[in-house]
């Protein structure tokens, strides 16, 4: 017969390898997504045209142009972009800018006429939440902080990047609980915006991008935010 010590050893072993299974099969807190997420982001992405056209009514950089002057639009008379100071003061840090599309069912309709071609591809993306592009000067910071409880605990973030001279984590990127990409130039992520968060560029170049808050997938919990700063809207 086993005595008490042999039992109670088993029983610690068993525990022990129970706990350790849990550790490594538990579904992981996940920060960023793929973009198949959301296929019908591929509409905006796979379309170069309405892209670069964005890029060029933003304003593009001088050391960007040569690859946009083909377009017509480049030598046209345009609408000048009146960006707006972030609406959270409490993580804009450098001048960080936004010109919103629609945010907290707030609609901007003469922005969206500048951007007709990519509102009228937005109309096809469906459970769009928000959607507005930032302007991230030199040194700029959007603070770490949970995202704004009201768009973010139903919502993953998209965002893609216009234009970057970003080459490793340290010139610019995007940090979710730690876990930081780099901002890269065409590049896309999707991330739980409900988290801890912060985009930064450490660089001498403005970076540019566009974001967009999505409906999150049905096997993706809800966040937990409870941040919900008053915006300057």
């Amino acid at each position: 017969m086993l005595d008490n010590f042999s039992i109670f050893l088993g029983t610690t072993i068993i525990l022990f390898i129970f706990v350790i299974c849990l550790v490594i099969f538990a579904p992981k807190n996940k920060t960023f997504f793929p973009i198949e997420t959301y296929p019908n982001l591929k509409q905006i992405i796979n379309n170069k045209e309405i892209i670069d056209k964005t890029f060029i009514r933003l304003g593009v950089d001088d050391d960007f142009k040569d690859e946009y002057y083909h377009y017509d639009i480049y030598n046209q008379d345009r609408d000048e972009i009146e960006w707006m100071e972030w609406p959270d003061k409490n993580t804009n840090k450098g001048n960080v800018q936004f010109f919103p599309l629609f945010l907290l069912k707030k609609s901007y309709k003469k922005n969206k006429e500048i951007f007709k071609e990519l509102n009228t591809t937005l109309k096809k993306v469906k459970n769009i939440k928000a959607v507005y592009f930032v302007n991230m000067p030199e040194k700029a910071l959007i603070k770490a902080h949970n995202g704004w409880k009201e768009l973010s605990n139903s919502s993953l973030c998209y965002i893609y990047c216009f234009n970057s001279f970003c080459f490793s984590k340290d010139d610019c990127g995007i940090s979710v609980e730690g876990d930081t990409k780099i901002l890269k130039k065409e590049q896309s992520y999707i991330f739980d915006c409900s988290k801890n968060f912060t985009i930064y560029n450490k660089t001498f170049n403005d970076v540019k991008f566009l974001l967009i808050y999505l409906d999150r997938p049905k096997d993706v919990p809800d966040g937990r935010s409870e941040y919900q700063p008053k915006l300057n809207l």
